[in-house]
């Protein structure tokens, strides 16, 4: 497993991304994007070699808009590429841990994605490497 990027909810990627850059000096790589699989719109940025997602609700049917509403803006989650991601899924249910979702991600390329939810309560998305 390797620490791909880390994921911050926010309400509104421009008021996320002045955050970003007021208290990480963080720089956008590329531009947002929407990522209807995820219910999302995207933006990832760097910041100082620590790559961070920020993740905004797309629409007002998105369930990003509860976790807003419940928690309000927070660390999401930490995102781990992972060489086999079944036998990953696996080794995380065996012990305890919730299959939240699973299913490609536009910002990978297509490539699956899936979210855990560990027995601590950390979310963690694991990302298949190819």
């Amino acid at each position: 497993m390797r620490l791909d990027h880390v994921g911050l909810v926010v309400a509104d990627l421009q008021a996320g991304r002045a955050h970003l850059e007021t208290f990480y000096q963080a720089s956008p790589r590329g531009e947002p994007f929407d990522d209807p699989n995820q219910q999302a719109s995207v933006w990832f940025f760097d910041a100082h070699g620590v790559t961070i997602e920020l993740i905004a609700p797309l629409g007002e049917s998105s369930h990003l808009q509860n976790v807003l509403k419940r928690s309000g803006e927070h660390l999401a989650h930490l995102c781990y590429e992972v060489d086999d991601l079944s036998a990953t899924i696996e080794r995380m249910r065996a012990n305890k841990a919730m299959l939240i979702s699973r299913k490609p991600a536009i910002a990978f390329g297509g490539r699956d994605v899936a979210f855990v939810l560990l027995p601590n309560r950390t979310i963690v998305e694991l990302l298949a490497s190819s």
